[in-house]
């Protein structure tokens, strides 16, 4: 796994059909085999970052008319649905960077509320994802409980090691 320290700059693009297994492999990894579906030709904004040709994350949107948990949000909804960032890369900016990235995929598409689900890892109450949404103008504005209790097919829950999974999301919207 490379060092997280190395000199070569990390590169964001958009996802290509080669980053498809290695994108598989960090999601199993990170979100937990079952818990997430990716269609990088669906409309939308599927972007991983890169050092050389290693896959340091990822980060995908879709625009959706209606978030159910949200039902004051205008259409279409640009909503940030999966952000990864393999363990060595972590702590480095990068899921920040793909998320902004997404939004401005996302607003072009005509997006005007965004929205997205942060996964609270067991009942510790820990949320990776809160600290990049809250630095890009999310604000929290519910938990929803058992929210992936449907996934997890594939194993036990990386967060609370169960399966079903009985984690909770936090939802977090920027509006305008």
């Amino acid at each position: 796994m490379p060092d997280s320290n190395h000199t070569d700059p990390v590169f964001t693009r958009p996802m290509a059909g080669r980053d498809r297994k290695p994108a598989a492999v960090l999601l199993d990894s990170a979100v937990g085999r079952g818990y997430w579906s990716l269609d990088p030709a669906s409309r939308g904004s599927h972007r991983v970052a890169e050092r050389g040709d290693v896959l340091a994350g990822l980060a995908s949107g879709c625009l959706a008319d209606r978030i159910d948990e949200a039902p004051g949000l205008a259409p279409p909804v640009g909503l940030v649905r999966l952000v990864a960032v393999a363990p060595s890369f972590r702590r480095l900016g990068i899921a920040t960077r793909l998320i902004r990235e997404v939004i401005e995929d996302l607003r072009r598409l005509g997006a005007g509320n965004l929205a997205s689900y942060a996964w609270v890892h067991g009942r510790t109450g820990t949320a990776p994802l809160a600290g990049a949404l809250e630095r890009l103008g999310f604000a929290k504005e519910r938990r929803i409980e058992d929210f992936y209790a449907g996934g997890g097919e594939g194993g036990p829950c990386p967060g609370c090691g169960h399966s079903p999974c009985d984690c909770p999301a936090d939802l977090y919207v920027r509006r305008g």
